[in-house]
């Protein structure tokens, strides 16, 4: 199947599968989004009837990043709008780093058991953790091991604020534990999606011989995602139309895609940055999240299509690492999301009780 074909298809397909599964298939079963991933992998090159070939997968790269581009921005949208402040929100930090180190570590650790191969000139990081009489517990992992270790676990720690939603639509749910775990997920992606892009600034630090570092790259990412977003506010000016207005954000997340793209730093992470911006600056942010909420479902199927369609299988003992991920993130997620989440019902009841004693004073 030729490229401008496939690309069809795939349109089609992802805005003919959204809209009826979302109303109608998940009024009785939740779906996570692996199923569009699934059908991805049927989609793509590596098993039949193989409607993409491995050249179309290379030429749709772009598409990807600005996939992944508009997702990013539609999260800085929300976060702006909505500042995560709170015990809810400190909540979600901690439990979210708490699983991307977890999950980073394992996967450093397989990674160096298994004996990966690393890019050619790779250096070894040592870190000496304790020491007693003769013996010393040292810690030595390659730096490209360590990028790839905390990608994973920023990819772990993000939960689904689409699958929560869904759960809570179905079960006609609008009170506040259904609060809390949708700010538990909004900010888990504000943490993954930073540890993604920082993980990829580190990479480019490692890898790129132009005396940059971490701190270098991270700055530039930021950087370029907050002038993105300040660029669209001065674009769009007092403009009402809102269809100008869409395309000129549509337009501003083309722009930052391909910056970050072109860096070999997040796309995901520069236009998550530059909605925030947008959010904070321009007063036209409320009518951009309005549309982008409305493409957001076929913007998901989407994405996981290609992510099924550009899988490609790995060999040998390197199946062991999707294991040690799967039971790295579940085993960290339920001891620091229950941990924290117990800790904040703490908090709550404190309050309350200090609020109804308070209360109660001046009636003695």
């Amino acid at each position: 199947m030729t490229t401008p074909i496939a690309l069809i298809v795939l349109l089609a397909l992802s805005f003919a599968i959204a809209r009826p599964i979302r109303h109608y298939a998940e009024r009785f079963v939740v779906l996570s989004g692996a199923e569009y991933m699934l059908l991805g992998v049927l989609m793509g090159p590596q098993i039949p009837p193989r409607l993409m070939s491995l050249d179309t997968v290379h030429v749709i790269q772009p598409l990807v990043a600005l996939l992944l581009g508009l997702l990013g921005f539609l999260v800085g949208l929300r976060s702006g709008k909505d500042p995560m402040t709170g015990p809810s929100s400190a909540v979600g930090t901690l439990s979210a780093l708490g699983v991307l180190i977890t999950v980073a570590g394992a996967c450093i650790w397989a990674a160096e058991l298994l004996g990966l191969p690393v890019p050619g000139g790779d250096t070894l990081t040592t870190i000496e953790v304790y020491r007693a009489f003769d013996y010393r517990l040292v810690l030595r992992f390659s730096d490209s091991n360590l990028w790839f270790g905390l990608a994973i676990g920023s990819a772990a720690c993000v939960a689904s604020t689409t699958l929560i939603e869904t759960t809570r639509a179905r079960l006609g749910d609008s009170g506040h534990q259904g609060d809390v775990l949708a700010a538990l997920a909004e900010t888990s992606q504000w943490i993954g999606i930073t540890g993604v892009g920082l993980s990829l600034a580190g990479a480019r630090s490692s890898s790129y011989g132009l005396g940059a570092g971490l701190t270098e790259w991270a700055l530039l990412a930021l950087s370029l995602g907050g002038v993105c977003g300040v660029l669209f506010s001065l674009f769009i000016g007092r403009e009402s139309d809102p269809h100008r207005v869409f395309l000129a954000a549509v337009g501003a997340v083309t722009f930052a895609s391909g910056i970050g793209n072109a860096l070999g730093v997040s796309p995901l992470f520069v236009n998550l940055v530059a909605g925030w911006t947008v959010a904070r600056t321009s007063a036209h942010a409320p009518q951009v999240l309005c549309e982008m909420q409305r493409m957001s479902h076929p913007l998901f199927v989407m994405t996981m299509l290609l992510a099924g369609a550009m899988w490609v299988p790995v060999t040998g003992w390197a199946w062991l690492l999707p294991l040690i991920y799967v039971v790295a993130r579940a085993a960290s997620r339920l001891v620091f999301v229950s941990m924290f989440a117990q800790a904040l019902l703490v908090h709550v009841c404190t309050m309350g009780c200090g609020r109804r004693g308070r209360s109660r004073w001046p009636s003695r």
